[in-house]
C-alpha cells in the first residue's frame, strides 16, 4: 500500500480554500497561487508544464514533495 505524501493533505486543503469551485487548475491558476512567473513554474515543476490542466490532488503532492508552503 502506497503512503501518502506528507503535508499533501494540508497543501491540498489550502488549494481548496483558494480554488474551491474547481478541480483542474490551469497553468495560469499554478503560477497565480505559488506567486511566481510562468518561467519560474516551467524551470522548477517541468512536470506540471507538461499538460494543459492538472488535477488539484496530484498538484498537492506535487508541491508537498518539493516542500513549497
Amino acid at each position: 500500500m502506497a503512503r501518502e505524501v506528507t503535508g499533501a493533505r494540508e497543501m491540498l486543503c489550502s488549494l481548496n480554500e483558494h480554488f474551491p469551485e474547481k478541480e483542474l487548475l490551469t497553468k495560469k491558476d499554478i503560477y497565480g497561487f505559488l506567486g511566481v512567473s510562468r518561467n519560474t513554474l516551467r524551470k522548477y515543476f517541468p512536470e506540471l508544464w507538461k499538460m494543459p490542466y492538472t488535477n488539484k490532488s496530484d498538484l498537492a503532492k506535487i508541491l508537498a514533495r518539493q516542500s513549497v508552503a
